[in-house]
């Protein structure tokens, strides 16, 4: 009921009454979670609570680590890009930025998937999508051809209007390119995401429609050749991931900047307008998926998918600032 109350709401006072209420309601519950591990872990063979990995967003968990004694690492969810931003916002009030070259930022070595790190079959099990996944997507890109299949999710909290709706879907219908349309409950402001039958008739044999799937199985499909998204960073790692190109609909937040990232500095992406008109969507997805801009941006994708599997390698440099900021909570530990 919380949920289906906070999600009726405009997007900005949604995120801010989300946001006031995990600092206000989510201590007391967290504490009580991990006194029963800590209490348990007395007669079980399970260790107690030893460290507590967080949103850098939330000081619930910081409260908590601080009241148990218990180390700490905040997890920046965020690109390199847009972590820099925020802590330089500060100095935006005196007209100074003091970033002037981002070349030594390395977005592809901050946050990116623990599903490529190798042998890791239990992490990979986690999964991170919030929704039960149906897995008959996964059934049915496996009997379309190879890059032949458009995937588009708006992720777990973009909203559209109904106008929107259709507008994405008509774009879709007439670019006559087989798709895969993840469909949240909730997509639609105040309203249910529900296609007129025209639609669904014109789309029958070549798009499918979804409430959930496993995305990164979808992305990293052979199927799959394009990518229709919100450019949030889940996404954006998994897209990378796949090595897929993208057409990217930021919504709010640090999607913008994923999207400019993605789209000027990545050169796997291009971006389509917040007035979304069907003409514009037919137009990008058959260039992603037939044109020559498509070929090169899925040239471009295929490298920094490489790049991504060599910065999770044993030797590379997400697995090894992983394993350090291990060592430096271990030594925390021990201190404390």
């Amino acid at each position: 009921m919380v949920y289906q109350h906070l999600t009726s709401m405009p997007v900005k006072t949604y995120t801010l009454a989300l946001v006031d209420s995990m600092a206000s309601n989510f201590l007391g519950p967290f504490r009580n979670v991990i006194t029963k591990l800590n209490e348990a872990s007395t007669f079980l063979e399970n260790p107690p609570v030893t460290c507590i990995v967080s949103d850098v967003f939330m000081s619930f968990p910081v409260e908590a680590a601080e009241e148990f004694g218990i180390p700490i690492a905040l997890l920046c969810t965020m690109s390199a890009c847009v972590l820099m931003i925020y802590l330089h916002c500060q100095h935006l009030e005196s007209g100074i930025l003091p970033l002037k070259d981002k070349s030594d930022l390395t977005n592809e070595y901050l946050n990116m998937p623990v599903n490529l790190i190798p042998g890791n079959t239990q992490l990979r099990s986690i999964g991170s999508n919030l929704w039960v996944e149906d897995q008959q997507c996964i059934q049915w890109l496996d009997i379309q051809e190879l890059n032949s299949i458009v995937y588009v999710n708006f992720g777990s909290h973009t909203v559209m209007t109904t106008e929107q709706l259709i507008e994405f879907a008509w774009g879709l219908a007439n670019s006559k390119q087989p798709f895969l349309w993840v469909i949240r409950f909730d997509l639609v402001i105040g309203k249910a995401a529900i296609f007129r039958p025209e639609f669904t008739q014109e789309t029958a044999d070549w798009g499918m429609i979804s409430s959930s799937c496993p995305q990164e199985q979808v992305l990293s499909h052979s199927s799959t050749g394009g990518f229709l998204t919100h450019s949030g960073w889940n996404s954006t790692m998994d897209t990378i991931s796949g090595g897929v190109p993208v057409i990217s609909w930021p919504f709010f937040g640090d999607q913008q900047t994923n999207c400019r990232e993605a789209c000027v500095h990545w050169g796997i992406g291009m971006e389509i307008d917040n007035n979304v008109k069907r003409d514009d969507v037919e137009g990008l997805v058959r260039e992603l998926m037939e044109g020559e801009k498509g070929k090169v941006m899925k040239k471009k994708a295929m490298e920094w998918k490489k790049r991504a599997e060599d910065s999770t390698e044993p030797s590379g440099s997400s697995y090894v600032n992983l394993d350090n900021m291990i060592n430096e909570v271990l030594i925390q530990k021990e201190l404390v």
